[in-house]
């Protein structure tokens, strides 16, 4: 792999100001009072609203039936959904549902047993309510609060976390030393994990579900568990301070978070006043840092992007420095203290994204660089993807918050620039971008770009909701008189495979627009809001240079499969003859999906030198990834050279299963935006079993 020098960014033409859509998001912590037991000092009762971006100033107070009782009720939890428009909180006996548009409580309601610390599935349907450590936990259906199930783990039903794919709830409670873990479609416990050293306290998962991190009776520190084992792994204890009495809990450590790039785990110690720090990168975890607080903590929770802590005793700290950088305080200069905070963005006042409660972790990428730390791949488990279309570098971010993606979480950008400058500047500009260990794949070519744009790049990024089964369809190419005719046959030629496929026109997630002239981009993307409606298909355009005006690659969601199903099928449609060297359709069911991108020779040399180390390459990143030749699902080769072209399809056929090769597109473009090189490879795979 050709590695690139670290440049000076050249960034006058890539560095655009965000659009201005940017400035009317807003990002606001909501902190539900009293958070602390009933105690009204810690900033009275209500739902209090600060603004991320402006200090964490505070914006509002929201009244809600519970704040106005005479002695108002000690607030247990809170959860939120943003695509339903829904913030809950729960005393120990109700459950409340507030607008987050208006700020009006919907309803609320009594739940048998009590209330207390829950948990909602990303979807917002569904929430599990656990009875207030009783034997039961309770799942309500998010838009009315009516009880659909009840859960009897007989535990002292208490802390509630749902894991980031919506497929888990895990259950903790303080009467048992073990956890829970139930099935959301089911609703029934399907795992126990422990037993651990004591009862289980506040506890959190990492975004893999593989591990859990708890705090538990008369430990200063925290426990670790293996999910999918079952069985737990360290005791970590806190070294240098000694236990003491607590004001409340009863528990030394009560309260734990993962950053969300799960790097670092933050636990609380109440005797002391601390919030301690561990590096995760070590296995255990090692103590590296602690941070002095106001009052003695039972809980901490982090913002969506990571560059905030928040212990519930209302201290904003800086996670890099590890400072204090604000203290949160009401309407009448009242420190503001709570273990119940969420944080919740908005757009033109309607909200689009949010956090939660319990410090989840959201690391749901695995990066594995190159030496230098440039991507090499990424792997990510099974979480929802999203996919933008072709923007600017600099309006990135929000296209990707546009899609419902996490701009953290970037599993692969693929860049197409006008010369060999502006390829190099937007090199230097992600090199920038994303710090080394968190870099993804990076795919660069040249080639015209609608609107003469000097710079286009598009996302594939973790997304919100659930994840499923996807679908990748080669490229597709139909003849025409003009590019929008063909364009306009092309796309009836894909939905006529979504169709066989099972597939409905709002399934596609993304195409890729093999063109020529480039000036028909604008009638390319008519001719796609014609067939697909009003929800619009993200669009990426490349140059090709063909006889054909264009050809289409379309990625898609497909319905679920069979239970019997391999995890990935190479599927031809009816009428098609199957290729050796490419599938039609591959459909990936299930299991970790391995992005890699822009691989290019080490070293300049013939077509066929090239391509045999474009797929050495391959070959190391496969292996370091879990996977194989058999397992491909997806390939782009773009190719400026005739030469190279020839030679990959020469040579194609030694590595692949005939039975088993990847969807693919191969593109004829101006050039691969490296020197001296005439081959560039995008692949996608799927881990082997």
């Amino acid at each position: 792999m050709v590695r690139f020098p670290t440049l000076v960014p050249l960034l006058l033409l890539l560095a655009a100001p965000a659009p201005a859509a940017d400035a009317k998001v807003q990002r606001y912590l909501y902190v539900v009072c009293p958070g602390i037991r009933n105690y009204p000092e810690f900033g009275g009762a209500g739902i209090l609203v600060f603004d991320i971006d402006a200090g964490h100033k505070f914006v509002k107070r929201i009244a809600t039936p519970a704040s106005e009782e005479p002695k108002p009720d000690n607030i247990k939890g809170v959860c939120a959904c943003a695509a339903t428009n829904r913030l809950y909180f729960t005393t120990r006996s109700k459950l409340y549902a507030v607008d987050l548009v208006s700020g009006k409580t919907l309803w609320g309601k009594a739940l048998p047993n009590g209330t207390d610390r829950m948990s909602i599935t990303p979807d917002g349907k569904l929430l599990y309510v656990p009875s207030f450590e009783k034997d039961t936990w309770n799942v309500v259906d998010g838009a009315t609060g009516d009880v659909v199930k009840e859960i009897v783990t007989k535990s002292g039903a208490h802390n509630t976390v749902v894991g980031r794919d919506g497929s888990r709830m895990y259950l903790g409670g303080l009467k048992s030393p073990f956890l829970f873990v139930a099935d959301t479609k089911t609703h029934e416990v399907v795992k126990k994990v422990g037993p651990f050293g004591g009862s289980v306290r506040p506890f959190t998962v990492n975004a893999a579900q593989t591990r859990a991190y708890v705090c538990v009776n008369d430990l200063l520190g925290f426990e670790v568990a293996d999910l999918t084992t079952g069985k737990l792994l360290h005791r970590v204890e806190i070294k240098g301070f000694k236990r003491g009495p607590v004001k409340r809990h009863g528990c030394p450590s009560h309260g734990i978070g993962l950053t969300p790039d799960e790097r670092e785990v933050w636990v609380a110690d109440a005797a002391n006043q601390m919030v301690h720090v561990f590096d995760n990168t070590t296995d255990p975890p090692t103590q590296k840092a602690s941070v002095k607080l106001r009052e003695q903590p039972g809980w901490v929770t982090f913002s969506l992007d990571g560059k905030y802590a928040y212990p519930s005793t209302g201290e904003v700290i800086d996670t890099k420095t590890k400072h204090i950088v604000a203290k949160l305080a009401d309407e009448h200069g009242r420190e503001v203290h709570s273990e119940k905070m969420i944080e919740i963005h908005f757009r033109d006042g309607k909200p689009f994204a949010n956090g939660d409660q319990f410090g989840v972790g959201r690391a749901a990428v695995r990066y594995v660089p190159w030496a230098d730390g440039d991507g090499a791949a990424a792997v990510v488990g099974p979480m929802p993807l999203t996919y933008t279309a072709q923007v600017p570098l600099g309006e990135l971010d929000d296209a990707i918050r546009r899609a419902g993606g996490d701009p953290n979480q970037v599993v692969k950008l693929n860049v197409v620039a006008a010369t060999p400058g502006a390829a190099t500047a937007a090199r230097a500009a992600i090199r920038d971008r994303y710090s080394v260990g968190r870099r993804p794949p990076v795919a660069v070519v040249l080639g015209q770009l609608p609107d003469g744009a000097s710079v286009g790049v598009d996302a594939v990024t973790v997304g919100r909701g659930k994840a499923g089964p996807l679908v990748y369809i080669s490229g597709q190419a139909e003849k025409g008189a003009t590019p929008a005719e063909a364009a306009a046959k092309t796309i009836a030629s894909l939905k006529t495979t979504l169709d066989w496929l099972g597939c409905k026109p709002e399934d596609a997630v993304q195409a890729k627009c093999f063109l020529t002239p480039m000036s028909a981009a604008a009638d390319v993307a008519r001719e796609f809001d014609k067939a697909f409606g009003v929800r619009k298909v993200p669009l990426v355009f490349v140059e090709w240079e063909s006889s054909l005006p264009i050809e289409i690659e379309l990625i898609a969601k497909s319905p679920p499969a069979k239970p019997d199903a391999p995890a990935i099928e190479y599927l031809t449609p009816p009428g098609i003859k199957p290729s050796p060297v490419y599938a039609r359709v591959v459909r990936v069911n299930r299991g970790d999906l391995i992005y890699t991108a822009g691989l290019t020779s080490p070293k300049p040399g013939t077509g066929e030198e090239q391509v045999l180390g474009v797929f050495n390459e391959l070959k190391g990143i496969l292996d370091k990834t879990g996977s194989d030749y058999r397992h491909l699902a997806k390939a782009t080769y773009y190719v400026s050279t005739e030469d190279a072209s020839r030679k990959l399809n020469d040579l194609r056929p030694k590595f692949y299963d005939p039975q088993r090769p990847p969807a693919a597109s191969k593109a004829f473009v101006p050039g691969v935006g490296v020197e001296g090189r005439s081959i560039v490879v995008d692949m996608i795979a799927v881990k082997a079993p």
